[in-house]
């Protein structure tokens, strides 16, 4: 059995609990897939019979022009893609 699932990802709580608890940066491009697998791995080990299909991810963020202009130059137009 398959279950699609989409991930959301609110960027700024992601990132300030993630920077006192790596010393490497996130890669943004495999969050997705390893989001998936563990959580592929946590429903297995609970006895659930199903496979989780990534149908999308959704990453909110909010920048200050003043402030946040690398992160709007750099991160979100890399990362952001629209469907065509």
């Amino acid at each position: 059995m398959e279950q699609r699932v989409r991930i959301f990802i609110d960027f700024w709580n992601f990132q300030l609990n993630w920077n006192p608890r790596s010393k490497i940066k996130c890669d943004w491009e495999k969050l997705p897939s390893v989001l998936l697998k563990k959580a592929n791995d946590k429903i297995q080990k609970g006895g659930i019979n199903t496979n989780l299909i990534l149908e999308g991810i959704r990453c909110y963020v909010s920048y200050s022009p003043e402030k946040d202009a690398g992160l709007k130059r750099c991160w979100i137009k890399k990362m952001v893609r629209y469907p065509s």
